[in-house]
């Protein structure tokens, strides 16, 4: 299990090169005290791992990408940033919203049929809790300029949690 001792970590995201596997998440210092102050103090960390047990932590993204972007007048949402392979590096200057704010967490997977699908979570607990519901799986496609992935919409499917 990945635990840094310095930084909060959530919101993770998987993938194997078939050689080590890598984990992307978000992290920020424990030392700000107040753990709301985490989404504005956010970066993006990287660790790999042979086993999913031990985990080597390797440089990723510089930190306060959540600051610099609500400075710019973006919100939340699913983006993609543009990169050299699914484990990086990544154009972080050139990333782009999928999705609207009202969406986040987003995972690409496989459907049955071996199309790529992204599922996100839409938070409906406005009083700061985590209840909601995940997205029925929207198609992805590559943009035009062929840099950022671009997702459909459709409607949401109510999970039980």
């Amino acid at each position: 299990m990945l635990r840094l001792e310095e930084f909060w970590t959530w919101d993770f995201w998987l993938a194997d090169d078939g050689r080590r596997y890598h984990i992307f998440f978000l992290k920020a210092r424990r030392s700000l005290g107040d753990p709301d102050l985490r989404h504005v103090h956010a970066s993006v960390g990287h660790a790999t791992s042979a086993d999913l047990i031990h985990w080597d932590e390797a440089a990723c993204l510089p930190g306060d990408l959540d600051g610099r972007r609500r400075a710019a007048g973006e919100r939340g949402g699913v983006w993609s940033a543009p990169g050299d392979s699914v484990t990086g590096p990544f154009e972080t200057g050139r990333a782009a919203p999928l999705t609207g704010e009202e969406l986040y967490s987003g995972r690409l997977i496989r459907d049955r049929a071996g199309r790529w699908v992204m599922l996100a979570f839409r938070n409906l607990d406005g009083g700061g809790g985590f209840a909601g519901e995940i997205t029925d799986p929207m198609p992805v496609s590559v943009a035009e300029d062929g840099a950022l992935l671009c997702a459909g919409t459709r409607t949401t499917a109510r999970s039980d949690k």
